[in-house]
């Protein structure tokens, strides 16, 4: 299913330094996240710019993936499915 023992140092390091850069731009896009629930007029008003966030959003969430993918294997996509269950369970949408 995979897991990180069978890594090494130097492997671990690219590991951390792709998901490091890949939380750090998710954190940056919370509020656009939050504001494009709201519809796209929403989010134009509040002056964010549709085209740019979601080329952020693709962009972020395909380095988090192939990241954890390509180091860890098939157990990644349990981590996937944890934040849907987790919105369910909560009935929360706010990232």
């Amino acid at each position: 299913m995979g897991s990180l023992s069978g890594l090494q140092c130097e492997q671990l390091s690219f590991f951390f330094v792709f998901i490091s850069l890949g939380l750090v731009a998710a954190l940056f896009l919370l509020k656009p996240l939050n504001a494009l629930l709201l519809g796209d007029c929403y989010a134009q008003t509040l002056g964010t710019s549709l085209v740019q966030i979601r080329v952020m959003i693709m962009l972020t969430s395909r380095v988090l993936t192939a990241a954890s993918t390509v180091f860890t294997g098939l157990i990644v996509f349990v981590g996937m499915v944890i934040p849907h269950l987790s919105r369910m369970l909560f009935r929360s949408v706010d990232h």
